[in-house]
């Protein structure tokens, strides 16, 4: 890699806004302690320091502002699989090629792959012994009320991501790091994990989408939307990018800085406004999008509103959770009403 950057290259007050209202789900504060209990719980997490981090990451507040119209099952079952998600993403970053086990990183995606392969058969589910048999855990539970197709996209979406990290690292290996936009953003497209995350969203919503989903003016909303939470999460989680062991190799702003040789506030700015525009242009296809037949559909309509309900709440646990701010409190925990935060952020201060 090139350049390397530093936290203190970070300037204060950067302004990332949500142009959408945030709303959070009432079952946040029925299951935050019951979840992190049973969380906690599976052994994952040996050292008192792991379990701080868990804690203050705070998965449930992230199912509960991302998925708000959840019911109480539903948001259990989610917020537990977007953390799986997550922790094991933490895993692939820490193995990644050049700087940790990348033989653990292989083995990791390839276990995992099985799992989801199979539907988490049982000798698939120990294939990868950390998160599979978790991760079995909670499909065995998802698929007693989710439709079959629905789950069988899931099941597609995580091969597609766990493909899509192993092309990260087949790009690193033949160019060394990232030097154009385009080609960042396409192979993000895959290594971001968001098609899960809309599989979340019909999930939430209660609907199955498996039938319209591919249609044309859907997917380039769908498309949009994927590219609007990649820019967003690579300004958000820039400042624990920087940090030790953080990934500055993928990440849109330094790559900008780096190829533009301009200043982290410069390559903030630039990403920040193309994350303004992706949000206009994703505003502009709804209301292509609405204006259709398709668009028409209950079930079309809400699952749009559901992209936006989780850019408002995605965002709002970014700046405020302690997996990006490093400390060990989120704001919200001081607030005695949830939905009172502000649907906005600021770029993480350590």
């Amino acid at each position: 890699m090139g350049r390397v950057f530093s936290r203190e290259e970070v300037p204060q007050g950067v302004l990332l806004r949500s142009p959408y209202p945030m709303r959070v789900s009432p079952h946040y504060g029925e299951i935050r302690r019951d979840w992190h209990q049973w969380f906690l719980s599976t052994d994952r997490f040996p050292t008192a320091e792991r379990q701080r981090q868990v804690m203050a990451a705070d998965y449930p507040r992230l199912g509960a502002a991302a998925w708000p119209v959840c019911d109480r099952r539903r948001l259990w079952d989610i917020t537990t699989i977007i953390a799986l998600d997550i922790e094991g993403d933490d895993d692939f970053d820490a193995n990644r090629p050049g700087f940790g086990d990348a033989d653990r990183r292989r083995g990791l995606l390839s276990g995992l792959a099985a799992g989801f392969d199979s539907g988490f058969a049982e000798r698939a589910a120990q294939a990868e012994p950390r998160w599979g048999p978790l991760f079995a855990h909670v499909w065995k539970s998802l698929s007693a009320y989710v439709p079959p197709p629905l789950l069988r996209r899931l099941a597609e979406d995580h091969l597609r991501y766990l493909e899509g990290c192993a092309r990260v690292d087949d790009h690193l290996a033949a160019h060394g790091e990232f030097t154009d936009i385009d080609d960042y953003m396409a192979i993000r497209y895959y290594s971001l994990g968001q098609r899960m995350d809309h599989r979340y969203t019909e999930i939430s919503l209660g609907i199955d989408l498996s039938d319209v989903i591919e249609e044309p003016p859907l997917k380039a909303v769908v498309d949009s939307d994927m590219r609007r939470t990649t820019l967003s999460q690579d300004v958000l989680s820039l400042y624990k990018d920087l940090g030790p062991g953080g990934d500055q190799t993928e990440n849109v702003v330094t790559l900008i800085a780096r190829t533009r040789r301009c200043a982290l506030p410069a390559a903030l700015a630039t990403a920040s406004d193309m994350f303004a525009a992706e949000v206009r242009n994703f505003d502009r296809l709804t209301e292509r999008l609405a204006r259709t037949s398709l668009g028409r559909r209950p079930d079309v309509t809400a699952f749009v509103h559901g992209l936006n309900d989780f850019c408002a709440g995605y965002m709002d646990w970014t700046t405020g959770s302690g997996r990006y701010t490093l400390r060990d409190t989120c704001p919200w925990w001081d607030t005695p009403d949830a939905t009172a935060d502000p649907a906005q952020g600021r770029l993480p201060r350590g």
